[in-house]
């Protein structure tokens, strides 16, 4: 199911052909001197970029900056990414809609009382409806790079894969009394069969899960 950080690596993983420019790889840890090796790690798991990848699960100790790395990781590379936190987003219907809603660009606001962009009533609600919203999301992703083949900017993202970055993953057992939702999520990639990334972060290891 994932790729698992080891907390405990001696050796330093060898240089991917289709990794960052050197630059950015030094920026990258020069912001997280400590964090080196897992940074490394890190990239070379995401590489070659706008390649299926099997879903990746994070894991450290709280407060050891693995939320802040990984995040500094994708901003670093321009990818395309949402991200959810499962302390913020405390149950299904929140989670999914964060992510719903960050993929169809909508913020709730007093024009639109403050709903949601989509409103559904089982998991697989959902699944439909993100796989709609990734569908239309990647054809965006496709087109502006299309446009922007003669004239980059330094805003622009790189490649054609949306990343989902679920944080703070443990979390989800406190409330998940069905014990259904921690499956369902590990399944989301071969569920919905399309170029999304999936990456679980958490501070407890994978085999805590099963």
């Amino acid at each position: 199911m994932s790729k698992e950080e080891s907390p405990h690596v001696n050796k330093e993983p060898q240089d991917h052909p289709l990794l960052l420019p050197q630059i950015l790889k030094l920026q990258l840890i020069n912001s997280f001197p400590r964090r080196r090796v897992q940074i490394l790690e890190l990239i070379k798991l995401l590489c070659p970029l706008n390649s299926p990848k099997i879903p990746l699960f994070v894991y450290r100790d709280a407060s050891m900056g693995k939320t802040s790395t990984v995040l500094e990781i994708f901003k670093h590379l321009k990818l395309p990414f949402i991200y959810s936190s499962c302390i913020a987003c405390y149950n299904p219907k929140i989670l999914f809609a964060s992510i719903l809603n960050q993929l169809l660009l909508h913020r709730k606001s007093e024009n639109n009382g403050y709903s949601s962009a989509k409103r559904y009533e089982k998991p697989s609600d959902f699944v439909n409806l993100l796989h709609d919203a990734l569908s239309t999301f990647i054809d965006w992703l496709e087109g502006d790079l299309e446009k922007s083949n003669s004239k980059k900017s330094a805003s622009q993202v790189n490649g054609k894969m949306i990343y989902l970055i679920i944080d703070n993953l443990e979390h989800v057992r406190e409330w998940d009394k069905s014990s259904n939702m921690l499956p369902f999520l590990f399944n989301l990639y071969d569920i919905l069969q399309m170029p999304e990334g999936l990456i679980f972060t958490s501070k407890t290891s994978l085999h805590t899960y099963h």
